[in-house]
């Protein structure tokens, strides 16, 4: 599936219950299936597919009143770079938005840089850095890019 094809060939709908966790997926944005699991249960999981293939993943969950965060991403590495990732946010913004959520939350790795430039240019705005985020949350080192992933930078947008 990797080469040329056309965006319109990219579904995306809510998981069914029966439907088996993309786990590869979610551990290629996420590389603790702990720390997956810590949020997994409680979130909307949106799927991407091309020809009954999933190609890629969004969680969403509810975190506060009239707040929810995208809590995962993930695009199949051999089919990044070719627009679905910023379908499946927009997708997600959209379904949150029909939900009646007023704010939309994501957070990124300071190292993430392609992830904080399609984010922002979606209409996600920095509010915060949670320092030392990574190191209190996660059992070893995560780089990417190789830039050291320490801090937790919060963006959020209003609905």
């Amino acid at each position: 599936m990797t080469g040329h094809f056309n965006l319109s060939s990219i579904s995306i709908r809510l998981s069914a219950a029966d439907d088996p966790l993309p786990m590869d997926l979610l551990l290629s944005a996420d590389p603790y299936e702990d720390a997956i699991a810590k949020y997994i249960g409680n979130s909307e999981i949106l799927l991407a597919e091309m020809d009954g293939a999933i190609v890629g993943v969004c969680a969403l969950m509810a975190i506060a009143d009239g707040t929810a965060e995208i809590k995962n991403v993930a695009v199949r590495e051999d089919m990044q770079g070719n627009g679905i990732g910023k379908r499946l946010l927009l997708h997600a913004i959209d379904h949150a938005r029909q939900r009646g959520f007023r704010t939309l939350e994501i957070g990124t790795g300071n190292a993430g840089l392609m992830q904080l430039g399609l984010y922002q240019r979606l209409g996600f705005e920095m509010v915060s850095i949670d320092r030392d985020f990574f190191a209190r949350n996660y059992p070893g080192p995560i780089f990417e890019d190789g830039i050291a992933c320490k801090h937790m930078v919060r963006l959020s947008m209003p609905l």
